[in-house]
């Protein structure tokens, strides 16, 4: 199905994963994490594959690892577990 035939999503932290995959990804210092390459769901909720130079990613894609998701400006502002210092 074409993307504009699909319906809005009803709430504002509710995404199409096609609308996420590419998405660059950075922690909230601003320095990037990757891309979004895939999202998979094994009924535990989402998980993020973020492909970038430290290597890959998987992220939870909750609001506590995933503050930030802008459509609008074509990011996602990711603090994965583990790397407070």
């Amino acid at each position: 199905m074409a993307r504009d035939r699909l319906p809005p999503a009803d709430d504002p932290d509710d995404f199409y994963h096609a609308d996420l995959i590419g998405l660059p990804v950075f922690d909230p210092g601003g320095a990037p994490l990757g891309t979004v390459r895939a999202i998979y769901d094994h009924g535990a909720g989402d998980i993020l594959e973020v492909a970038g130079p430290k290597g890959q990613l998987l992220l939870p894609f909750t609001r506590q690892v995933v503050p930030t998701v802008d459509l609008s400006a074509g990011r996602i502002v990711a603090d994965p577990p583990g790397t407070d210092e």
